[in-house]
């Protein structure tokens, strides 16, 4: 009894601070709409830049999952194993366990205290931070927890010379950097797929994946892909808020269509080809989509108590890597390529779930 009113009260200031959040959100959003249609939008659940997002001149609101669904409601949808997600070494072991390629973690961050873990370095000082650095060339250092590519920055080595996100730094710059971070990890740095790296060389370009359970057949599905990729203002994330683009990935073929940026006006802007490489995007086909999408599934179909995940992978030479699993993974990006709820089986496991 105890245990769920405990359980209950971390829920409901969990979603306290989700309400906050989606507040917050809408009072930095660049999108211009005028005051009647956010008036319109609010009283439905939607922030007012998602009349711009999802072009609601021409589409149906009622094919979008909400940002309150989203905020408020998928949150609550893997229940007491969100948990498992939400803690990126401790999913990386689950999926370790069932043969999935994951990054190599080496060492826990608090305020600058340093804690191994696995076997390959002894990461106690920030020597051999920098040692492990000039062996591996990149390093990622991110968030114990959380997304969004909040405070991910790549510590390189190259010739000598030490880098914080493609900037040189001393060894001061990179004390301080992990004395800056409350909680976070140090794990390998995944070498992206040329397809990837030819499109945007200084960023690992990943795809997001959205697998829900089909209840009918008792087996996972995959709602929709988008591949993200990178710009100069992001580095070294791809993340599409921050300037980066977002294109859809067809389930069927692994083609790319067209990448989109976030608005900061009162229209969506979609690129054939990346703006700062002039490599195209339209069209590409991403290598081994097949396999990638039977792996995916397989992988969430191990794990039936996890329900509703927002794969991040990074597509590599020999297959891909799960770089992490989201809990409530954002809607806004991939809403933009294709309406979730346009797909039944979409619209049966919200309504499942109580989302809808």
């Amino acid at each position: 009894m105890n245990g769920s009113f405990a359980y209950r009260a971390l829920n409901w200031a969990h979603s306290v601070r989700q309400f906050q959040q989606l507040l917050l959100r809408e009072l930095r959003s660049p999108v211009r709409v005028p005051l009647a249609k956010k008036l319109w939008l609010w009283s439905r659940g939607f922030l007012s830049e998602d009349w711009v997002l999802y072009d609601l001149r021409r589409n149906k609101l009622s094919d979008y999952v909400s940002d309150y669904a989203r905020f408020i409601r998928t949150m609550r949808i893997n229940g007491r194993f969100r948990p498992a997600l939400d803690n990126k070494v401790v999913f990386s072991g689950i999926l370790r366990s069932l043969g999935a390629d994951v990054p190599e973690y080496y060492c826990l961050v608090s305020r600058g205290s340093l804690t191994p873990i696995g076997n390959k370095y002894d990461m106690t000082s920030i020597d051999a931070v920098v040692d492990a650095c000039r062996a591996e060339h990149r390093l990622i250092v991110k968030p114990f927890s959380g997304g969004s590519g909040v405070n991910i920055a790549v510590m390189s080595a190259t010739n000598g010379k030490l880098y914080v996100n493609e900037v040189e730094a001393s060894r001061d710059d990179l004390k301080a950097l992990l004395e800056s971070m409350p909680e976070a990890v140090i794990s390998e740095f995944v070498q992206q797929h040329e397809y990837a790296s030819t499109i945007y060389p200084h960023t690992a370009n990943s795809i997001r994946i959205l697998t829900m359970w089909d209840y009918e057949r008792d087996e996972p599905f995959i709602a929709l892909a988008a591949q993200r990729f990178g710009s100069h203002t992001t580095i070294p994330v791809d993340n599409w808020t921050r300037g980066g683009l977002i294109a859809q990935v067809d389930l069927e073929t692994g083609v790319l269509g067209k990448g989109a940026t976030y608005p900061r006006g009162s229209k969506m802007d979609w690129h054939e080809f990346h703006p700062d490489t002039g490599a195209r995007i339209e069209g590409v086909l991403v290598p081994r989509w097949e396999y990638i999408t039977s792996r995916v599934l397989e992988l969430a179909g191990e794990m039936p108590f996890l329900p509703y995940v927002g794969w991040d992978i990074v597509v590599t030479e020999d297959g891909f890597t799960v770089t992490e699993g989201n809990s409530y993974t954002d809607v806004h990006g991939l809403q933009i390529l294709a309406p979730l709820l346009i797909d039944p089986r979409v619209r049966s496991f919200y309504r499942h779930h109580g989302v809808l």
